[in-house]
């Protein structure tokens, strides 16, 4: 069966090291039919959260003429939070007859085993853990209780090197006048000055 990797985040704004994630999945994970990247809504409480509108827009910019990579707007035009579980549900319902994968870092591991509804989750979905060698969580895949039930729902996709550029660095580069063009791709970066972004 086909697989479709939801890639969910703020991407306040989308970065390189997004872009070259996302990238990389659709190269390296067998069956990739596409990895669909997800900005949250504004209901998420993050500080210094712009509006769902422009990082949908960058977003979709960031990924424009990548081979494998689309951007969906189900959370972003959706007026109240979303679970992650809405979320996936949803994107189902554009993809049926596919494998729904969830991505996420291997450090994320501590966190999900607390979520309300993990056990529905894994039953409905399957998780895609990128490896990171400093996480120090894979072996909660075998002491956790759920997880070790739930084990067949993980692949595991041994990480590239990471970029260290954030979104947090281009908003600081930004305050302080610095170029971002390094940092993201030159589409998204005209659209920012475009927009008086993040200033």
């Amino acid at each position: 069966m086909k697989k479709i990797i939801v890639f969910a985040g703020s991407f306040n704004p989308p970065t390189i090291a997004h872009l070259t994630l996302g990238k990389e999945i659709a190269k390296r994970i067998e069956d990739v039919e596409m990895v669909v990247y997800s900005p949250v809504n504004d209901g998420y409480r993050k500080k210094g959260l712009i509006s769902g509108i422009y990082r949908l827009e960058m977003t979709k910019l960031l990924t424009k003429n990548e081979d494998k990579l689309t951007v969906s707007d189900i959370e972003v035009k959706n007026s109240i939070y979303m679970s992650t579980y809405d979320s996936l549900k949803a994107i189902q319902k554009e993809y049926p007859k596919r494998d729904i994968y969830l991505m996420m870092g291997s450090d994320k591991l501590g966190q999900l085993r607390k979520w309300r509804n993990v056990k529905q989750l894994l039953t409905d979905f399957r998780i895609l853990l990128i490896s990171r060698d400093n996480a120090g969580k894979m072996e909660l895949l075998d002491e956790h209780p759920t997880f070790h039930e739930f084990k067949n729902r993980f692949e595991i996709m041994e990480s590239m090197k990471e970029i260290d550029i954030s979104s947090t660095m281009i908003r600081q580069n930004i305050k302080e006048g610095k170029n971002i063009e390094d940092l993201t791709k030159l589409n998204v970066s005209e659209y920012i000055k475009e927009k008086k972004l993040y200033l």
